[in-house]
């Protein structure tokens, strides 16, 4: 542990998770401007001197387990720490042992039994079947006469984004399927899902805003590298309807898509921890995490500068391949944008930026998990 990185006057501290990780890096960027009285730690047993370079100020938590990590967060009572729920697993090993949370460890996070429900699809898609605001669901067994003209899609219960889904045109494909994944009505491309956001105590929605994929890699639907803030009033009100109905607390994203047929806005999935584009919403005024954290201290929430048209671009390695395409009529995108912010570089300054982008070049781990999205059986 570096004591020399840990002082008094920054007693609260966000557990933020893997240096590599592009939501850390993201949220440590703004936050540390935004918020600068608020501390980091990140949990590893100790940092590497890269992570100090892209980290400056943030201390080494070790957390191995969930164990760990409180008694890491109990040995430091001069802090309040406040967790950041960036992977699912880890959130359901933390629910299991709250019972024995020390006191400055702050989460705002659901039920045991309601996070079970959520982060299942089939439960989800089971929960909200009779309701209308999921799409229908289906079996291996099913019938030609009842598949769905437009196909089914079928992922894993639990599993990481995009990894594991296939799409189905008819019954045949269907007996590869694990016994176990879900099989939900295939409503359009993918490209066109629209995130809702949500930060909830008890059932009360008290954040919420937008977004929709602008772009995607590839463009018939993968990873999201471009999106922009959108309000549906539609997905709005049956995104509280769901969240109340899980009593939920703490940070959830539902994804919509809308029915081919009637057009309505259906919740393919909820995604029960930090997502990807977190640094849209905190960039765009709403302040998701930002009203996250101040729950979990019990302070007031700041108001901030809404920014409608605010837009969320990944510009290495996806914009550069965008402008690529067509480099002569988007060389233009090269160029910083107005109400624009940027995957792994805003507020990080360019020798911050190039030295994450750089350290993921040659991070195996990270290339496994892109190509398991990309490149996955359709």
């Amino acid at each position: 542990m570096d004591k020399t990185k840990e002082n008094d006057s920054q007693n609260v501290v966000l557990i933020l998770g893997p240096s590599d990780d592009r939501r850390c890096f993201d949220l440590f960027n703004w936050f540390r401007k935004k918020q600068p009285q608020w501390g980091f730690a990140l949990t590893k047993s100790r940092l590497s001197i890269p992570e100090r370079l892209l980290y400056p100020g943030a201390f080494a938590l070790p957390a191995a387990s969930a164990q760990q990590l409180l008694q890491s967060v109990a040995s430091r009572p001069q802090f309040t720490f406040v967790y950041l729920p960036f992977f699912e697993d880890d959130i359901a090993a933390l629910l299991s042992i709250k019972p024995h949370w020390p006191q400055n460890f702050k989460a705002l996070l659901p039920a045991f039994e309601d996070f079970e429900t959520a982060r299942d699809k089939y439960s989800f898609t089971t929960r909200f079947q009779a309701t209308g605001h999921v799409p229908a669901m289906f079996d291996k067994s099913v019938s030609a006469s009842d598949f769905p003209a437009g196909g089914v899609v079928s992922k894993p219960r639990r599993g990481r984004g995009a990894i594991g889904m296939r799409f189905h045109d008819d019954v045949a494909t269907l007996a590869k399927v694990p016994d176990e994944d879900v099989i939900q009505e295939k409503l359009g491309d993918g490209r066109s899902v629209t995130g809702a956001f949500f930060c909830c105590t008890g059932g009360r929605v008290v954040a919420h805003h937008q977004h929709r994929r602008l772009r995607t890699y590839p463009s018939t639907g993968g990873v999201s590298v471009s999106a922009g803030i959108v309000h549906l009033p539609g997905i709005a009100a049956r995104g509280e309807a769901i969240m109340k109905a899980l009593h939920w607390e703490g940070l959830a994203m539902l994804e919509f898509l809308p029915h081919p047929v009637t057009g309505e806005q259906l919740a393919i999935e909820c995604n029960t921890r930090l997502w990807g584009s977190c640094l849209l919403g905190e960039f765009a005024g709403y302040g998701i995490v930002e009203t996250y954290v101040c729950l979990c201290l019990g302070i007031p929430v700041p108001e901030n500068k809404i920014k409608e048209n605010a837009r969320l671009v990944w510009y290495v390695p996806y914009q550069l391949l965008y402008v690529l395409q067509h480099p002569f009529k988007r060389f233009g995108s090269l160029f910083p944008e107005k109400n624009t912010a940027y995957i792994s570089a805003t507020g990080a300054g360019v020798f911050r930026a190039s030295l994450f982008i750089l350290n993921n070049v040659f991070n195996a781990r990270k290339w496994r998990i892109l190509f398991q999205k990309v490149f996955r059986k359709k």
